[in-house]
């Protein structure tokens, strides 16, 4: 969206009472907001997610490697086949993800909760999948990782 000065400005109508008086966005009033409005929710989606891609697209058209990733933490299910090659869940357990977020952003289970209610469930992501790392302390991130790339490159995992 810092890229997007037309998605940027959409955001800042839309969620006046989000805007500091920096006039920067306050991620957490927002969040706050959509994850207790679903209408709310789906505005911000209708300005952020096709400015994500948009920007995802001319960034992947300047690319000279023989794949590019784009991460996304909410992707449209109808959406993925048509516009993904392959597609790479992470997953962890639920409580850890729970977790994770209240240590980054702050903020309590209950809020954790009200986000997941909004974003597809576990299953249908795995649904989804080609390809799955798992995030769960146990197993390790980076072999999976490079398992993927040698598939993608049509080599041997190293």
């Amino acid at each position: 969206m810092d890229q997007d000065g037309s998605a940027r400005d959409a955001v800042l109508a839309r969620f006046a009472s989000a805007v500091q008086a920096s006039g920067h966005l306050d991620r957490r009033v927002i969040a706050e907001i959509v994850f207790k409005d679903k209408q709310a929710l789906a505005d911000l989606n209708a300005i952020i997610h096709p400015a994500v891609r948009g920007e995802y697209r001319r960034w992947r058209d300047r690319q000279t490697g023989p794949f590019t990733i784009m991460e996304a933490a909410v992707v449209a299910p109808d959406d993925v086949k048509k516009t993904f090659d392959q597609v790479i869940v992470v997953t962890a357990p639920e409580a850890m993800r729970i977790q994770r977020v209240m240590d980054r952003d702050g903020v309590g289970e209950e809020a954790v909760r009200a986000r997941m209610k909004n974003q597809i469930n576990e299953e249908d992501r795995a649904a989804m999948a080609d390809e799955m790392i798992v995030n769960d302390g146990v197993q390790l991130v980076i072999p999976q990782v490079l398992r993927l790339h040698s598939t993608f490159l049509g080599t041997s995992t190293p």
